[in-house]
This record gives C-alpha cells, sequence and structure tokens, in this order.
C-alpha cells in the first residue's frame, strides 16, 4: 500500500510501526500533492491519516452500541452519587461485574466516564450528559437510536436507495408514526429523544429568530422548543401539533412549565390529512 507524499513521492507506510516512528506517521496527515490525477490529496485537517479516520467512522456504530446500553441501564444515574467500582453498580443494578468492567472501561477509552487509579469509574462531563435528572440530557437519544426496531430500519438503507421507498417501512411492514404508536414505551422514548435533541438546538433559535410580532405560534412536534419560546415571550400562546401519544406525554410537559392556559394541544399524524388536521 502507498500513499501521497510532498514533492510527488511515495513511501511505503510499515504494517508494524514503531512508538518512535509516530512523528512519521503524523507527517502524512500533511498537505501533499497528487502523484497521478484522480489520487486524493491529503490535507492538514485531518487530524488522523484518512484511512485511521474512516476506520473510526466505519465502527462508530460499535461505539453508539455501547453508550446506548450506557443509557438504557442508567450508569451515568448510579455513578452520578460518587465513583463507584463496577462491582458496586453491578450490585445496585442487577448486573454482572465482569462484562459491565469491560462496558465501563470502553465507554472510559471514548470520553464516557474515567477509571480512576483505585479501579473506580467517575462522571465526566459526556457521562453527566447521559443523565436522566437534567434537562440536557441526551440519555433519550442515546436509547432512541439503539432500540432494535431503529437499527433494524437502518440496516435497509441500502434498500431504500435502490428503491426510492421507506426502509423503516420495508423493515417494519408500515411506517414509523404506526410502529411506535403501538409501543406506548417506546413513544415515551422517542419523545423524550426529540426533547433531547431539541435541548441542543432551541436556544438558539430563540435567539436567532425574532418571534415577538407573533401572537399565537404552532409547533408541529417540538414542545421544548415551543415551552422556550412561550417562555420569553409572556404574551404569546402557543399551539402543539403531534401524534396523540406524544400529546399526551407533552400535556404533563406543558403542565410542569406552568404554560397549560397558553398552549392548545392537537393530536393527530400529519402524514396522514394534513390539510385537514393542520387547519387550526
Amino acid at each position: 500500500m502507498k500513499f501521497p507524499q510532498e514533492e510527488s513521492r511515495a513511501v511505503a507506510l510499515p504494517i508494524a510501526m514503531s512508538a518512535r516512528r509516530t512523528d512519521k506517521a503524523r507527517s502524512l496527515c500533511a498537505a501533499v500533492h497528487a502523484q497521478h490525477e484522480g489520487e486524493p490529496i491529503w490535507t492538514p485537517e485531518f487530524q488522523v491519516a484518512p484511512p485511521i479516520a474512516v476506520l473510526q467512522l466505519t465502527t462508530g456504530r460499535w461505539v453508539a452500541q455501547i453508550i446506548g446500553v450506557a443509557a438504557e441501564l442508567g450508569l451515568a444515574d448510579e455513578i452520578q452519587t460518587g465513583p463507584k467500582t463496577a462491582q458496586e453498580v453491578a450490585a445496585a443494578k442487577g448486573l454482572h461485574p465482569d462484562p459491565l468492567y469491560r462496558l465501563l472501561r470502553s465507554l472510559a477509552s471514548v470520553g464516557i466516564f474515567a477509571e480512576q487509579e483505585d479501579g473506580r469509574f467517575r462522571q465526566t462531563p459526556m457521562s453527566d450528559a447521559l443523565r436522566s435528572d437534567v434537562p440536557y440530557s441526551m440519555r433519550g437519544v442515546a436509547r432512541l437510536t439503539n432500540r432494535h426496531w431503529m437499527t433494524r430500519g437502518w440496516m435497509e438503507l441500502e434498500h431504500s436507495v435502490r428503491s426510492n421507498s421507506s426502509a423503516f417501512g420495508h423493515a417494519h411492514g408500515m411506517n414509523f408514526s404506526d410502529y411506535v404508536s403501538q409501543y406506548p414505551e417506546e413513544m415515551e422514548i422517542f419523545a423524550d429523544a426529540m426533547d433531547g435533541y431539541a435541548v441542543l438546538v432551541s436556544a438558539a433559535v430563540v435567539e436567532a429568530y425574532d418571534f415577538s410580532t407573533i401572537g399565537t405560534l404552532a409547533a408541529i412536534g417540538g414542545s421544548l422548543v415551543l415551552a422556550i419560546v412561550l417562555a420569553k415571550h409572556p404574551a404569546m400562546r402557543g399551539i402543539l401539533f403531534d401524534l396523540p401519544e406524544v400529546v399526551e406525554c407533552a400535556s404533563r410537559f406543558v403542565r410542569s412549565h406552568g404554560l397549560e392556559d397558553r398552549v392548545e394541544l392537537k393530536g393527530s399524524n400529519f402524514f396522514e390529512g394534513t390539510r385537514t388536521a393542520c387547519a387550526f
């Protein structure tokens, strides 16, 4: 295997590179000229060699899996009370300590939890975001991306590209909204994930857009964004339109923020009868 290098010279990258040659490996990431037309040009923005970067991306599914399991098991909530050994977490959660220890070490390798010298695992900023009791929680997002029905839909992506039809529908025989409507627990995870995602964008949306001239704002999904906008504009009223199951969950959220007198809840499927359903 040969890689392009400066001055159109090719250098063989050794299969086994010693630690003393790390600097040489890094040099492959510098700006280079292609030896022949059509060859890729490696530019300085690569912090690692492109083959390594691609390897990291293709194995990202495994990282998502371990993060999803951590979220599903509520490990961040357990460790929030203080550093714990794998044995202590396993006893509290009813898990086997040996595979749990390997899971925690894997998570620590990507910045989620950190292993101390005494063998205990402590919270990190990223694992803190997997707690269920914080407003910036990403636990719902991590759980959703790890659900078997979600990953099964993604596994049919090739079908979608070839046929221009829904990968999810091909995998499950129904569309996404119909599927989650059948399973209240999954719908709750989905709603939680959407709120988690909204946390990342809602504050920026509120600051970037001038809502001051709007008397009534209709949110097609996204109770959190609506709540933040209404909190900034006390005279504004809101309409939340979403699936009936999501609206049922959202009603608790609306009440918890003291917005029940300012928000009208409408439950329907905007993929069906959109013109009628959205004629507020």
